[in-house]
């Protein structure tokens, strides 16, 4: 949310014409859980103003999840997803894919546990760490104190066989949760269910996609004869489908050939 790229004087005059600084975010969900802090207010309205950096040419963006005990790493779950966050589209089928520690090089898990050994020595808890692959090699981005969004406590609860939330609330008071950190699957795909604008006409396929090898959950949130939900932000509403891939150098066919199963027909309200 209100996070963009600035390429030049130019481009930072068309954005200013546009509004980009003092439109407010739309809360598409219409929950009013934001009613409480100022992430949606326009960018000038910000009280402590607002952040500009150096942008970097991303060419991936990876993620790793961790839990810590009192500094100790106990699980460290690396991800990449589909394409850099501020280049998703709409188009992009998948959310996040989280790979075994072995599958996806311990060079983004190492860089993530030394970056919160930096930032925040002794920690007990879990925290969401962003790396960038750039030409230059991986860069360290941010590290937040909390598990990552999305539907990336799913993909951990499936790569590990425990649920995420019940071992977070035992680190942040000090506790062994006792987790696993051996994985069950080579990687885990995110998929995302983004069907066209409109109202929901029919929903073909549900109970192929449920039994097709490597389906683990299959999250619709479409009723026929409502309009399709649409996004919040970099986040379809419509649902997901959390797959494990069995050739990841085959991944993208793969993933596909699982997102087709589901026939989703809409048309526009009148």
């Amino acid at each position: 949310m209100h996070t963009f790229f600035v390429r030049s004087d130019e481009h930072l005059s068309e954005l200013k014409s546009a509004g980009w600084f003092d439109s407010p975010m739309q809360d598409s969900i219409g929950s009013g859980r934001f009613t409480a802090s100022d992430v949606l207010s326009p960018l000038t309205h910000r009280r402590g103003g607002f952040m500009v950096e150096e942008g970097l040419k991303v060419l991936s963006e990876w993620f790793c999840d961790l839990l810590v005990l009192n500094g100790t790493v106990l699980l460290a779950a690396p991800g990449q997803y589909s394409a850099p966050l501020l280049q998703q589209s709409r188009d992009d089928e998948v959310g996040a894919i989280m790979f075994s520690p072995e599958y996806a090089g311990r060079e983004v898990t190492e860089l993530a546990a030394r970056g919160l050994d930096v930032i925040c020595p002794g920690y007990c808890g879990p925290a969401h760490c962003e790396i960038f692959e750039t030409p230059g090699g991986l860069v360290f981005g941010e590290i937040a104190l909390r598990s990552g969004g999305g539907d990336i406590p799913e993909l951990i609860t499936e790569m590990y066989g425990f649920d995420p939330q019940i071992a977070e609330a035992a680190l942040v008071i000090g506790n062994d949760p006792g987790i696993s950190a051996t994985p069950l699957h080579r990687a885990l795909a995110g998929i995302f269910l983004n069907p066209p604008p409109g109202i929901v006409q029919r929903i073909e396929g549900l109970e192929e996609l449920r039994s097709f090898p490597g389906v683990l959950n299959v999250d619709v949130r479409l009723t026929v004869g409502e309009p399709t939900p649409g996004w919040f932000t970099d986040v379809p509403l419509a649902g997901h489908i959390t797959y494990s891939v069995r050739n990841p150098d085959d991944m993208a066919s793969e993933i596909t050939a699982v997102r087709d199963l589901l026939r989703i027909t809409a048309s526009r309200p009148a």
